[in-house]
């Protein structure tokens, strides 16, 4: 085993266990927030990667916290926590993308599975895209490995991106490799709030995340920023003409491509708000690029990034 590893507990199998991991990659999702859904189920620490090979401290820097009036430094984590529910056991990874050594990470992340019995793993990713923050957050499930069920109340599809890497990308790849089971919940987010983290990809992912595995969060935070973002949009539409043209434009081309995968698509009806199949994201932001040339003009910045998935 990688020397960076400690294993907190004793290495033995847990109950059914799946592997849930979510890391911040050009602050599309946020460790801390991850994490912290699970705080009312007193996640037990299992594993830690020890965090100096993999960052660059200038990059990836420390946090300074006042404690008592003395400074002291907030490090970033890469730990391993599992979470008791009724019938089995879910273990989360949450942490900022490393900048060095992905595939000594990768292995390492690996290697801790293996110790636990895991060979399921779930991604948590979220990008920027061309969906209204009137309407609900669409999320896709996506089959990294050959074999991957119906989840999320969706048959996954398969990857389509083609391009830079990121880190979930790869450790998706090694795990399926090695003979993981692999899928990736991406939710797209309306990139044209420059809201990161977005607060209503969490919402989405969180809630995806309820109703496939029973969980129960406790969401007011996050369900208050989507609030105190969408106040922020309401004000700056109602002042900017061409941003209405834009939602209006935007609204109109979600809720065409969602009647025309009407029949298809496959939601959850006892959910408390349904988990919406994805459109076809390379038209969604082929059309929104086309839009923001329309209304503001050729080399428009909205819309750079949003290929990350």
């Amino acid at each position: 085993m990688d020397n960076a590893i400690r294993l907190l507990v004793p290495p033995e199998p847990l109950r059914d266990p799946v592997l849930i991991t979510a890391f911040q990659g050009r602050g599309s999702l946020t460790p801390v927030l991850v994490a912290s859904l699970f705080d009312r189920y007193e996640p037990e620490p299992i594993a830690e990667v020890d965090v100096d090979p993999f960052y660059d401290f200038t990059v990836a820097r420390p946090l300074v916290r006042l404690v008592d009036g003395e400074r002291t430094l907030q490090w970033p984590t890469v730990q391993f926590v599992r979470v008791a529910l009724e019938d089995r056991d879910i273990v989360v990874l949450s942490a900022i993308e490393p900048n060095i050594a992905w595939r000594r990470m990768a292995d390492a992340v690996r290697e801790v599975s293996e110790a636990f019995g895991i060979h399921e793993v779930v991604q948590l990713s979220s990008f920027g895209g061309g969906t209204p923050h009137t309407r609900p957050i669409p999320v896709q499930w996506l089959a990294v490995s050959a074999e991957v069920p119906q989840r999320f109340g969706q048959t996954p599809r398969r990857p389509r991106y083609e391009g830079p890497a990121t880190f979930s990308m790869a450790l998706g790849t090694v795990l399926r490799d090695a003979g993981f089971e692999v899928g990736t919940l991406n939710a797209i987010a309306p990139f044209y709030l420059g809201v990161e983290p977005n607060p209503h990809a969490a919402l989405a992912l969180a809630r995806a995340l309820e109703h496939e595995f029973g969980v129960d969060f406790d969401l007011e935070d996050v369900e208050r920023h989507v609030a105190e973002v969408e106040l922020q949009a309401v004000e700056q539409l109602a002042n900017t003409e061409h941003l209405r043209v834009f939602l209006a434009d935007l609204e109109q081309q979600y809720d065409d491509m969602q009647d025309a995968l009407a029949g298809t698509s496959s939601t959850l009806s006892d959910s408390p708000e349904p988990v919406h199949a994805l459109p076809d994201s390379d038209l969604v932001i082929a059309d929104v690029e086309a839009m923001l040339r329309e209304h503001r003009g050729p080399g428009s910045a909205g819309a750079e990034g949003s290929r990350q998935a």
